[in-house]
């Protein structure tokens, strides 16, 4: 009787693990998906790995969901390549989203394998990539094609800027910038006297603010307990006197602007900035040196496409005007992000994707004019700009301006000062 029960114990045991594994994958593959459906490619990439480690090698919705994360996460852009590969190899039409019994890939995957090629520089490749999408897709919107062909063009344009580079010196900057961890959204006084940036700690974004004395830079001082940061303030924008801070406030479906003064002996408490937020998505702003006008990127309806470039005025009675679209010179109907603008507040720059571009956003510069229409767009030019996106350029006097940049001999995201020595921008 003993020896008939031991294969039925022994089922039930073997039963019961497979049924712990299938559990263990199906949570594992939800909170894979939670991230990276709120842009936590970091968070997400270990969980799909984990899942293509056990059970899911070949499976191309894995090494899909694996490429993009890769493809999002700096440093590691070229590991995208062989993962976006394989999937591709299995797209279909009939993809079934967030299924962890779903075996193959979105068309989709060939777009991100165009993109993975072009920020790698393998210009040919993206460019077959991209065809090959708008040949077996016959469901593309017109925007989508736009785009596709864009993209293109750009990786053409791309061949020929990368032969003619414009002459500038990239200078990471020392101590106490240059930790180990990634330096991010540098904002800096014209006068290159105050700064503000934010590093990405292990479990928050840490803000600090640093002051130059005697040549060189301060101590820093971490800011989130006096502007009521928890990790998701990032600084947009420094005004000339170092009193004026505007921060992007970041949840999983809002992004808002949020202003914090100086009082004299700190940073006030950060709060929503409610003339130019909306119910839609608002990222960025800046004040011009003299205070009257505040230029802040939204994509309310009222923009062209996209993330749009906004204006508001300051009035007599200190309130602002109604928003106002930048126009057609500089929005397109792709995304315009990251407006920042010169000393003498003439000259705008910011990141693009509907403009003249090597690949994803690039940064252009426009000059008002007397009559207060703004100069046709120029592309700041290889290697500022790359084939990757390049958003967040700070200008502080003619012909210099600071960035967050990827340096590859660091290995993380470095603020690095940028010096055109033929003044050409």
């Amino acid at each position: 009787m003993r020896t008939c029960l031991l294969p039925i114990i022994f089922l039930f045991l073997k039963m019961d693990i497979l049924f712990s594994q299938t559990k263990f994958e199906k949570e594992t593959f939800e909170d894979a998906e939670f991230f990276f459906a709120s842009e936590s490619y970091r968070d997400a990439l270990p969980l799909y790995l984990q899942l293509q480690k056990r059970a899911y090698k070949d499976n191309a919705n894995i090494l899909y969901h694996i490429g993009i994360c890769y493809l999002n996460i700096p440093g590691e852009k070229s590991k995208s390549i062989e993962y976006l590969e394989k999937a591709a190899q299995n797209a279909s039409t009939f993809y079934k989203k967030s299924s962890l019994k779903e075996k193959s890939a979105p068309l989709d995957v060939w777009i991100y394998l165009g993109n993975a090629y072009r920020i790698n520089m393998q210009l040919t490749k993206a460019i077959e990539a991209y065809e090959h999408f708008l040949k077996i897709n016959k469901k593309s919107s017109d925007f989508e094609i736009n785009w596709i062909l864009g993209q293109i063009d750009a990786c053409k344009r791309a061949e020929l800027a990368v032969k003619n580079p414009v002459s500038v010196t990239i200078t990471p900057l020392g101590r106490p910038f240059g930790t180990k961890n990634n330096e991010l959204n540098p904002v800096f006084t014209h006068d290159e006297k105050y700064a503000i940036y934010a590093v990405q700690q292990k479990f928050y974004n840490a803000i600090y603010w640093v002051q130059r004395r005697n040549g060189g830079w301060g101590a820093p001082v971490l800011l989130n307990t006096s502007i009521l940061s928890d990790g998701n303030l990032f600084p947009v924008f420094l005004s000339d006197d170092g009193n004026v801070l505007l921060l992007n406030y970041v949840d999983l479906d809002k992004s808002d602007i949020y202003i914090s003064k100086w009082t004299g002996k700190r940073f006030s408490n950060a709060v929503p900035f409610k003339e130019i937020n909306s119910k839609y998505w608002e990222s960025h702003a800046c004040i011009s040196s003299d205070g009257k006008t505040l230029y802040f990127t939204s994509n309310r309806p009222s923009s062209i496409g996209g993330l749009d470039i906004f204006f508001v005025e300051l009035l007599p009675d200190s309130q602002w005007t109604v928003p106002r679209n930048i126009g057609t010179v500089i929005n397109t109907t792709f995304n315009e992000e990251t407006p920042f603008l010169s000393v003498g507040g003439d000259t705008l720059y910011f990141s693009s994707q509907g403009h003249s571009t090597i690949g994803g956003f690039d940064v252009f510069f426009s000059v008002k004019q007397p009559d207060g229409v703004w100069s046709e767009p120029v592309n700041l030019g290889y290697p500022v700009n790359t084939t990757d996106d390049d958003l967040f350029y700070l200008p502080v006097k003619s012909y210099t301006g600071y960035q967050s940049r990827y340096m590859p001999e660091f290995k993380n995201m470095r603020i690095v000062k940028i010096t055109y020595n033929n003044k050409v921008p």
